[in-house]
């Protein structure tokens, strides 16, 4: 989950600025791969596989043949309903630099057996 989305994250910044790019796509690695795999708590092949996972699908999401599948109806719905956009983009954020940490909780208790 850490190395696909932040390495998703420093692909796009890599699309659009290569230097940037470069520096965010190797602290990624340095600073959030690599320690996960020294701690245990990830096999090195999780780690390669979720950033590689990451920054196809951001690849694969900006290229002209695919982009306006997934941004048109996007943008229609931020200018039909500006307000709510606004407050779905901030849950968005959030949940993106707290690792969607929240959902996962929710899901896992959701899916946890219950005795009744």
């Amino acid at each position: 989950d850490h190395a696909m989305i932040w390495m998703a994250v420093s692909m796009g910044i890599f699309i659009v600025w290569k230097r940037a790019g470069f520096a965010a796509l190797a602290y990624t690695l340095v600073f959030i791969c690599l320690p996960r795999v020294y701690l245990g708590l990830h096999y090195p092949t999780d780690i390669i596989a979720g950033a590689l996972l990451g920054m196809m699908s951001t690849y694969l999401l900006t290229r002209d043949e695919i982009r306006p599948a997934v941004t048109q109806p996007v943008l229609r719905f931020i200018n039909q309903y500006p307000g709510p956009s606004g407050a779905l983009a901030f849950i968005i954020c959030f949940e993106l630099v707290s690792q969607f940490d929240e959902v996962r909780q929710i899901a896992q208790y959701l899916l946890k057996p219950h005795s009744h």
